[in-house]
């Protein structure tokens, strides 16, 4: 009923390449925010470098809070006028000054030294080489995916159920997402795990990027919102002091602590703009230059989007059109080979009080909370999975699933363990180990699944009966 009437963005007329900030209120902007945050004085730039935040100095859980990362953003940004600083710098992103505009320029340099280390650590057998790329949209419910992603519907369903296409994509209908103030929530699951006991170790947790490394994959992420990762650090401290982390070998995320972006977060329900694009737009460029600058290698890239964070669900269809452009381009320029795509929410539609009745908890929305969206996109041909192989992971899309299996699913994926859950030997239905996770490639007993298997889900935000 209310589809398109509170799209704010429209209302207000809100057009990026138009609102372009011209160069003298970027640079004023500039001068008052380093004036403000590191009580120094510049006068003009030619160009302004955002650091690289994939090392140690960066680290997210030295920071206690997105504001105190952001600080450290600002203090490490570099401000010249000198052509020959900015090739000595040879920066990744930085803002050029280009006649009455400064313009985002992006360059990832390739590295050919990373590419060959890799190479040599990739599993040597007769099974294919495998690219991953993982897509996470911050809140976003599955029929409010077929709402508001026309799209990138239609590029999916074309390869559902396809016989013939070398693709085949997968829908999980009964997807049910964790309350978010948990610290074991949707995102820390899928990308953290306990380690093997061991003596006088202090991690008691491992980020997945160091097997990933391991297995010979290079490493990507960027993501439209100033931090590293999307948790609340200050409530979690003890959980991420134990955990050994790692560092992606690219990483996009500094220019989104950029004062013109940040200010755009008092207004949640309007797309966010920066330098005449959508924010957006940056995150899918960046990924696509790494994705492509790796043919050879084996990838594993995750593009983080919010759009879906706010109160209207109007914002999150200004994506749409982009992602799919993005898709559709890999796909028909044949970088989607050997792959396997992940598109996946944290969560539902998270804000529920605008649409929902206070006299009825079974209406759309308070539903829609906590069954996200969840698909995969598979280039089945090229590695060689036939009819008999997809048979589980086409009955597990109408299994309850959670983020515990899409952790394992990347996980076999990565140590090339998939074509072994495949073969897995089915009559033992009962899963007596009661493991909180598995392969979607491998068969899960449906009557096993309920809401009690998991401490994340309690009966409030349970979506799944017991029969």
């Amino acid at each position: 009923m209310f589809n398109s009437i509170m799209d704010f963005t429209k209302v207000r007329k809100v057009d990026c390449l138009k609102n372009y900030p011209n160069a003298d209120i970027v640079k004023d902007t500039w001068i008052n925010h380093i004036q403000k945050h590191n009580n120094e004085t510049i006068y003009d730039f030619k160009a302004l470098i955002y650091p690289e935040t994939n090392n140690n100095n960066f680290t997210f859980n030295k920071y206690d809070s997105v504001q105190s990362f952001y600080k450290s953003i600002t203090k490490n940004i570099i401000f010249t006028n000198d052509t020959e600083k900015i090739k000595e710098e040879n920066p990744e992103i930085m803002l050029l000054k280009n006649k009455e505009k400064y313009e985002i320029k992006m360059n990832l340099t390739f590295n050919q030294e990373l590419s060959e280390n890799r190479a040599n650590k990739t599993i040597k057998d007769n099974t294919p080489k495998k690219n991953i790329l993982f897509l996470y949209i911050d809140s976003l419910s599955r029929p409010h995916f077929f709402r508001k992603m026309k799209y990138l519907s239609q590029f999916l369903t074309k390869f559902n159920s396809n016989k013939t296409s070398s693709y085949e994509s997968f829908q999980f209908m009964k997807y049910q997402s964790f309350k978010n103030d948990y610290y074991n929530n949707g995102i820390q699951t899928i990308f953290y795990e306990k380690m093997p006991k061991m003596k006088q170790s202090k991690y008691t947790y491992s980020h997945l990027l160091t097997l990933l490394k391991n297995k010979g994959y290079i490493t990507a992420q960027s993501a439209n919102y100033c931090f590293k990762e999307f948790i609340p650090v200050q409530k979690e401290y003890n959980y991420f002091q134990k955990t050994l982390l790692d560092e992606y070998d690219y990483e996009n995320i500094a220019m989104f602590c950029d004062p013109f972006f940040m200010k755009e977060m008092d207004n949640p329900s309007i797309k966010k703009c920066l330098y005449g694009k959508n924010s957006f737009e940056y995150v899918l460029e960046y990924g696509y230059q790494f994705w492509t600058k790796y043919p050879k290698n084996q990838k594993f890239l995750r593009l983080s989007f919010f759009e879906g964070n706010e109160k209207t669900g109007e914002v999150i269809k200004y994506l749409d059109y982009y992602l799919y452009q993005f898709l559709d381009d890999l796909y028909q320029k044949k970088y989607l080979k050997n792959s396997i795509i992940f598109i996946f929410s944290g969560q539902g539609n998270s804000y529920n009080d605008l649409f929902n009745s206070i006299f009825d908890r079974n209406y759309d929305y308070y539903i829609e909370k906590y069954l996200g969206t969840f698909f995969m996109l598979i280039d089945k041909k090229r590695l060689k999975l036939n009819e008999t192989d997809l048979i589980n992971i086409r009955n597990n899309q109408q299994n309850l699933v959670t983020a515990y299996d899409i952790h394992e699913t990347l996980k076999n994926i990565v140590e090339n363990k998939i074509y072994n859950d495949i073969k897995e030997v089915n009559e033992k239905n009962i899963n007596e180990e009661n493991i909180l996770g598995k392969s979607l490639f491998g068969y899960i007993y449906p009557f096993e699944r309920n809401c009690k298997k998991y401490l994340q889900i309690n009966r409030d935000i349970c979506r799944c009966y017991d029969n």
